[in-house]
């Protein structure tokens, strides 16, 4: 499963390098893999990296992060981010 968190993060890496700018699928993606392997923290960089780039997260980025803290027993940080996208 970390691998595949390698994956997805080398092919942002790979697009921005390239002169593509990654869309909200492409991070929703990221933070899909990134909650599969259970890393929130990666999740709610890649979620922040989104809002800076000027890309508004929707209701799947924020779901695979919510739940990504969940898996990782972060229920209070999970509620926070609950709220936020609220």
């Amino acid at each position: 499963r970390g691998g595949e968190v390698d994956e997805a993060l080398a092919l942002l890496r790979e697009m921005g390098e390239k002169g593509l700018k990654p869309n909200v699928f492409c991070y929703n993606s990221a933070i899909a893999a990134c909650e599969r392997s259970e890393n929130s923290e990666r999740a709610v960089e890649l979620l922040r990296e989104m809002e800076g780039e000027g890309i508004a997260p929707d209701v799947f980025g924020y779901n695979a992060t919510i739940n990504a803290y969940q898996k990782s027993g972060q229920w209070e940080r999970a509620v926070a981010l609950l709220d936020e996208a609220r």
